[in-house]
């Protein structure tokens, strides 16, 4: 959703940590609203990261409207893995304010046949999440806070 920002103009780096701060903000305000709702609806939850795009992969219709006319590929790439991290931090930091668990996806999207095309899982990945979640259910990833919000 704010891969448009890649294409933004600043006059500095700080002008571009503007933009994402208030990109950040607006994300965590949405994020923790969820998170409230879900918590008050006492439901076993388990958090996800937003996985690292896979731009080099071959099947790039998905994402043409999305993109300028010949795009670089490679600083794409860069900057959507580091833009991912502003907001796969805010996850991290509400999954400890809530107590919930957390599947980092960046560690199981780990290999170009774990995607569709450069936004979506392949059922490769789709497998992987299936073992992964079996852990979770079994309690092996837990988080225990003392002083879940909610």
């Amino acid at each position: 959703m704010h891969i448009d920002s890649f294409a933004e103009s600043v006059s500095n780096i700080g002008e571009a940590f503007d933009s994402f701060n208030e990109r950040m903000e607006d994300f965590e305000k949405i994020y923790v609203k969820m998170l409230t709702n879900v918590s008050n609806r006492k439901l076993k939850t388990t958090l996800c990261t937003i996985y690292n795009p896979c731009f080099e992969h071959n099947d790039m219709e998905r994402l043409t409207y999305m993109l300028p006319p010949n795009p670089n590929i490679k600083k794409l790439q860069k900057r959507s893995v580091t833009a991912l991290a502003i907001f796969n931090n805010i996850i991290f930091q509400e999954a400890f304010n809530f107590g919930l668990p957390v599947m980092d996806l960046r560690l199981i999207f780990n290999d170009k046949a774990d995607y569709a095309n450069p936004i979506e899982p392949s059922a490769i990945v789709g497998m992987k999440m299936g073992m992964n979640v079996n852990v979770v259910i079994i309690g092996n990833m837990v988080v225990n806070n003392p002083h879940p919000k909610g």
